[in-house]
């Protein structure tokens, strides 16, 4: 960090008052417009596949994991906005409450409903799907369903994963023994050449497992880290810094960042992640979960956005080709959806990364904490984000690239640095 970018924060100290601005990720004005006119569109077109009935299981497939595509539809209203109270919605949460737990995609997307719904009479069941995950759990994760389906999965263990953090959140009791489990076997199950991840042993790193395997290191480092610290007598916390799975999520972020298309064309798309919008929305929860604005030096939000607004249907559907996933226009658009909608929340606050080292980031959860907290108890509740500003990447020499550089920062209200050394001021 140089002393023009130390003289860019305390310009916006002068700013960071007010309401958070919009997202931090959002790309020039037309194409925000545009994001906001596909979600909508987005929404509605999930609206006319409800009919009314509570439900978006529409064929035999859908109801081969029933609720499934019901979860994931109403997991990506919520996000974007439309209330529990909302008929629709209404309607979507009595559907899920008659279905038990008996498959583990189903369980994880249902209780992260549950959860971001809110409503009381849904805290035992959130609890009933937590203790369940647990007896389904295999040695290495999960399968498709009980122990009798078989060994376990990348995929179906981040949705089990998933669903069990935001239970967790919640307050539930989740055992953290299984926690740990989880993320010692994906730090022993990591291609030690790539830095990836595999479905299940063996194969061909792919991005979708690797963004699995990367949010899977993230979610359970996270879940653990609480109550983990402890002061010294001198004030200083014993473990602050150290984190066990810290070069696993360096190998991943440098993979995913390798691999990520400058450009998001159909086929560049379909090239990189096989199911596309599948595919996005676990590059969106390896962005929401670190932070970053970018992967692999590109703008991830942004690109984003102008493959789903050059890629929707006119009736505000999007499919694609295959078998799975992107084949099945519900599940295309949720997954659509549940990426655009991070544009929507807005940024609190901006964590400085600088210098070598991660000596700006031992405090790996502080932002995330601190800005849940706020969102809760000064903005009644409203979603807020938070995001990584990387200044190591950014020239700064020349008053043009001060200017761009405040109004990169000026994106969120509050810009934030902290580490154990004295941070450099020339």
């Amino acid at each position: 960090m140089n002393a023009r970018i130390m003289f860019v924060i305390a310009i916006l100290i002068g700013f960071a008052a007010g309401m958070p601005t919009t997202h931090g990720y959002q790309a020039p004005e037309k194409l925000v417009d545009k994001v906001r006119v596909s979600i909508d569109k987005g929404i509605q077109y999930l609206r006319d596949m409800e009919k009314g009935k509570g439900n978006w299981e529409l064929d035999a497939e859908s109801n081969i994991r029933k609720g499934g595509w019901t979860s994931l539809a109403m997991l990506s209203l919520l996000n974007c906005g439309v209330p529990p109270e909302d008929e629709m919605m209404k309607r979507g949460l009595e559907y899920l409450r008659g279905i038990p737990p008996a498959q583990t995609y189903t369980v994880g997307l249902q209780t992260m409903v549950y959860c971001l719904a809110k409503q009381p009479q849904d805290r035992d069941r959130i609890q009933r799907n937590v203790d369940w995950l647990k007896s389904a759990k295999l040695k290495d994760g999960w399968s498709y369903g009980e122990r009798a389906f078989g060994s376990a999965d990348n995929s179906n263990t981040q949705y089990a994963l998933l669903g069990l953090h935001e239970a967790f959140v919640a307050g539930a009791n989740v055992d953290r023994k299984i926690l740990e489990e989880v993320r010692s076997y994906f730090i022993k199950t990591q291609v030690p050449k790539d830095g990836g991840w595999t479905y299940r042993g063996g194969g061909l790193t792919t991005m979708t497992m690797t963004t699995a395997g990367l949010s899977n290191l993230l979610i359970t480092g996270a879940d653990l880290e609480v109550g983990r610290q402890k002061l010294r007598d001198d004030g200083v916390a014993e473990l602050c810094g150290i984190y066990e799975e810290n070069k696993a999520v360096a190998d991943a972020l440098r993979w995913v960042g390798n691999n990520f298309p400058a450009k998001l064309t159909v086929e560049r798309a379909r090239a990189a992640f096989q199911h596309p919008y599948y595919g996005l929305y676990g590059i969106e929860r390896v962005g929401r979960l670190t932070g970053n604005r970018f992967i692999g030096g590109h703008d991830w939000y942004r690109l984003g956005c102008e493959f789903f607004v050059e890629t929707q249907k006119a009736d505000g559907r999007w499919d694609g080709e295959g078998r799975q996933f992107d084949h099945w226009p519900v599940v295309a658009t949720s997954f659509s959806l549940l990426f655009l909608s991070k544009g929507r929340t807005p940024v609190l606050m901006t964590k400085l990364a600088y210098n070598r080292g991660d000596d700006w980031n031992n405090k790996r959860s502080d932002c995330k904490n601190l800005v849940a907290f706020v969102s809760k108890e000064l903005f009644k509740g409203q979603p807020m984000a938070w995001q990584i500003f990387d200044s190591r990447t950014k020239p700064a020499e020349q008053e043009d690239q001060v200017k761009e550089l405040a109004a990169e920062l000026l994106q969120s209200p509050v810009t934030y640095f902290n580490g154990h050394n004295r941070a450099p001021t020339g």
